[in-house]
Order: C-alpha cells, then structure tokens, then sequence
C-alpha cells in the first residue's frame, strides 16, 4: 500500500477515535398520540414531526453552547429525548427526557396559525434546555406551586363564557409564565425571598365586584366577565390582565397586611404594567390622583417614578415588606419621607388636577391577541 494512503489512514482513524470520544449520539423522536383532535391535526398540518425533527439537533447543540459545555462529562446524558403530542391539562411539562405537549393547547394558543411553527420552536427551545440542564440547584431552590383552576359555575352566562372563550386549559397555561415574571420583577431570586404558594386556586364563581383574593385563592366572578368582556374576542386578553393583577396579590409581600390597601393595589398594577398586557392609551397618566397610596394607576405611576430615582425600588419595597411595613423604607431607600416624594413628584407634572384611578377593569381592548403570545413566549424564553 502507499505510503501516503497509510498516513492518510492513520491519521483519520485518529480523528474519528477523538470524534467518537466527545460525541454522544442523542435520538431524537417524535410521536402525535392524539393526531385525531383539532390539535393534533394542527400539528401535523401546521408544524409536523419532520420539522420537529430538523429543529431538535439545531437546539440540543445550540443548549450546548450557551452552557459551554464542550466535553460529555459536562453534558447531561440523554440517549433517547421523546416529545409526545398529546391531551392534557396545561401546556408542557418535562418528565425524565421526554417532553409532553398538550393538543388542546396547541389548538388554543396558536392562532393565527401561521405563527404556529414560530411559537413551537420557542417552546422547544424552553422545553429542551429542561432536558439538557443540570437541575440539582434548581430542585434545592425552587418552590413548585400546583395550579388549579375551577368553573363552579358552568352553566351560568358568565361560566360559559369562561369556557367558550377562556377555559381552564388557557388559564393552566399562562399561571406558570406569570408566576415566573413575578419573581422576575421582584428581583427574587432564592426561596427565602418568595412567598410559599403550595396551591395556588382560581375559582369561577358568583359573586359582586370582579375579582378578588383571599388566602391563596383567586375569586372571579363569573357575571363580570360575561359583563365586562364584550366584545367576546377580547376575553383572553382580559383575562390574562387581570391575571397578572391579582396573582402578584397572592406573591406579593405586604407586611403581615400592615401596607397600605393602596399600595398594594399600585403594586399589582406595577406588574401588570410591566407585563406589557394593558391599554396604555387609557391607562393613568403619570402626575395623576391626590394621594400616594390612591391604588392602581396612580400608585404604579409613583412607583415608576420612584423606581427612576432608584433603579430596582419597587422590588426592593417588596422585600422590606416580607414582615411588616413601615414609611420609614420610603427614607431609607430614597432618603425622603413618602409624603415629601409625593410633592416632588406632583410637582414634576405640574400638579394635575386628581384623574380617576383606572384599575384593571379598564381593559386592554387595543391589544391584538398576538401581543400578548409574545409578551407571553418572551416571559419565559431562555435569553429574556
């Protein structure tokens, strides 16, 4: 044999050896256990397992990078990763290296269907990295909260609504996401900073008023939504407004109830106003109401002008909140009392005359069901 093609040989032999060392094969699979169900067509038509296919390895390396993980001893060993197309409550979960995928909340959420490939691969790109992480710390420091979500009224006005135009699946959905954005704008990062929600319930009841908390239950009721939510098209973004109101109620902090009932009110709206998901065109201008501790948009816009004079403020009062409440957090944060905060930020706006404080009744009818996909995909994408 010739010299040069032995060499050749050798030296490819070795580069494969090298090759075979540092590479672990994983198996991609893809299965449409439901592909009978409006959303298992969706998928098949929409999405289908050979671009499920094409798009997995692209992510798996992709995880890789981010991670720095360059040798097999700093990757997750994970010879076979399944994903299930199939009927549950929610919308993904991960159990061991597979990923389930619910129909019902494909067929829910991925409207117009031709953001359905778009959406799919950022959730594959969520779900994967769940597959692909070390998650030792991650179980020492989070607290799983069980959601849980019931229509006590189903053949009401307003709890049909709730299933026709919302439905436990979409409310399943989005609890998750919006629980993890809370955090996120608390700033609260360890378990000893969060409030522990073992379940956290919503109940579709009747009752007067539109929504309230007590415990770690949230109460809405079902002749508001029927009343409120006109025109029908507009249910889910109401819905998932009032959502992020009322489940920052429930991880919140407010001082063992010593804070202002105001206060509390602002800060929820705080996170609402944050999430993107609220009419900005109607929403309370900044300089607006008579008091500090009014609520809701008279309150979140002096916390947005305090969170200027002291970047992370808010998040900041909340933690100071985890056991009692006092103005004196307002001096040690800014170095003023609240009172006089209040005169400088009237001041700033020229003293408006009192706007009403608008809550979230108000509505975020301009938004288009896709802002709020996005606000919501972007709540939990891995680079948000």
């Amino acid at each position: 044999m010739n010299r040069s093609i032995c060499i050749f040989l050798i030296i490819a032999s070795l580069l494969l050896a090298c090759l075979a060392q540092n590479t672990r094969a994983v198996k991609y699979v893809v299965t449409n256990t439901v592909p009978n169900t409006p959303g298992g067509q969706l998928f098949d038509k929409e999405i289908g397992v050979n671009f499920t296919l094409s798009i997995m390895p692209t992510i798996n390396e992709f995880i890789y990078k981010v991670f720095e993980e360059t040798s097999l001893a700093q990757r997750r060993n994970v010879p076979v990763l399944n994903v299930y197309i199939s009927e549950f409550p929610g919308y993904a979960y991960k159990n061991g290296d597979n990923i389930n995928i619910s129909a019902s909340a494909l067929d829910n959420i991925y409207r117009p269907r031709s953001v359905s490939k778009r959406l799919f691969t950022s959730l594959m790109y969520h779900e994967m990295t769940h597959v692909f992480q070390w998650h030792a710390c991650l179980v020492q420091n989070t607290h799983a909260t069980r959601y849980v979500v019931t229509n006590t009224v189903p053949n009401t006005p307003g709890g049909q609504l709730f299933d026709k135009e919302i439905g436990v699946h979409f409310t399943l959905l989005i609890m998750p996401v919006i629980n993890e954005f809370i955090y996120k704008v608390f700033e609260e990062t360890t378990l000893a900073q969060r409030r522990h929600v073992p379940v956290l319930n919503v109940y579709i009841s009747e009752f007067p008023g539109y929504a309230y908390k007590n415990g770690d239950n949230i109460n809405i009721s079902a002749s508001a939504l029927d009343k409120i939510y006109r025109p029908r098209s507009v249910s889910k973004r109401l819905f998932t407004s009032l959502m992020y109101h009322e489940m920052t109620h429930v991880f919140q902090w407010h001082g063992n109830f010593g804070a202002p009932g105001g206060l509390t009110e602002g800060t929820a709206d705080y996170v609402m106003v944050k999430s993107r998901i609220y009419d900005q065109a109607s929403y309370t201008k900044p300089g607006a109401g008579k008091r500090w501790d009014e609520g809701y948009g008279v309150t979140e816009k002096f916390l947005e002008y305090c969170d200027s004079l002291l970047k992370g403020f808010t998040a900041q009062l909340n933690k100071k909140m985890q056991y009692t409440y006092s103005d004196k957090y307002w001096v040690e944060l800014l170095g003023k009392p609240v009172d006089q905060l209040w005169r400088e930020y009237k001041a700033k706006y020229g003293n408006k005359p009192q706007q009403q404080s608008v809550d979230i009744f108000q509505g975020i009818s301009n938004l288009k069901h896709y802002d709020i996909l996005t606000c919501l995909f972007s709540h939990i994408c891995l680079n948000r």
